[in-house]
């Protein structure tokens, strides 16, 4: 390890409140035989499911400094905790300031409660063999955001020459980042579990083979 600092990473918290109109095909198939031919019936529905979802507490990353998709894997935090701004908090730990304002990250917001509506509308109702053609049509709106600063451990890892990044959620202590991966031993490794793999299934088709016999 050759660096571990405290930083405080702003965020936006984005409510949400989502009216979709989900619409797709569902396919239901039933196979039989009677002894000369096989059957395949297929039934074709049309699935249409429409309503409001409401979403609280997206976070979003405000820095440009900070890498998004390393942020969004931090999560979740417990935002129950949450405590009013306090300079003391601040005190032998970095804080990077916002440079993205909420209309800045509207469509980050969009794509992530896409995936959501989209899973949520196709797990409601009866089930299908196969769901395809689909199409979600959806229009966001967002009236309210709170900023807030959240406790993050950025670790910085020297293997071989190449720097690796970590990010720890300083509540949780869950960490991401991108793992060394030392090419000598797994080749090693997957040579020698391969030779125990070979000389097991050899014994044992030995061992079969004289039982047999």
């Amino acid at each position: 390890m050759e660096k571990i600092t405290g930083v405080y990473v702003p965020y936006w918290l984005f409510d949400c409140k989502a009216d979709f109109d989900y619409h797709a095909t569902g396919e239901n198939h039933l196979i039989w035989s009677d002894g000369d031919y096989d059957y395949t019936q297929t039934d074709l529905f049309h699935i249409h499911r429409a309503g409001t979802m409401d979403f609280e507490n997206i976070p979003l990353d405000a820095s440009e400094n900070m890498e998004d998709a390393l942020m969004d894997a931090l999560e979740p935090f417990d935002f129950t905790k949450v405590e009013p701004f306090d300079m003391r908090y601040l005190s032998g730990y970095l804080a990077e300031k916002y440079t993205y304002e909420p209309k800045d990250l509207f469509e980050r917001m969009k794509d992530r409660v896409s995936r959501g509506i989209e899973n949520r509308a196709s797990e409601e109702g009866r089930r299908y063999d196969v769901v395809h053609s689909v199409q979600c049509n959806t229009n966001y709106k967002s009236d309210h955001q709170a900023y807030l600063l959240l406790p993050v451990w950025m670790l910085v890892s020297n293997f071989k020459g190449k720097k690796y990044l970590f990010a720890m959620n300083g509540q949780t202590g869950k960490i991401v980042g991108e793992l060394p991966c030392d090419t000598g031993r797994s080749v090693t490794w997957f040579l020698l579990i391969f030779v125990i793999v070979f000389v097991v299934a050899f014994l044992l088709v030995w061992l079969i083979g004289g039982v047999m016999a």
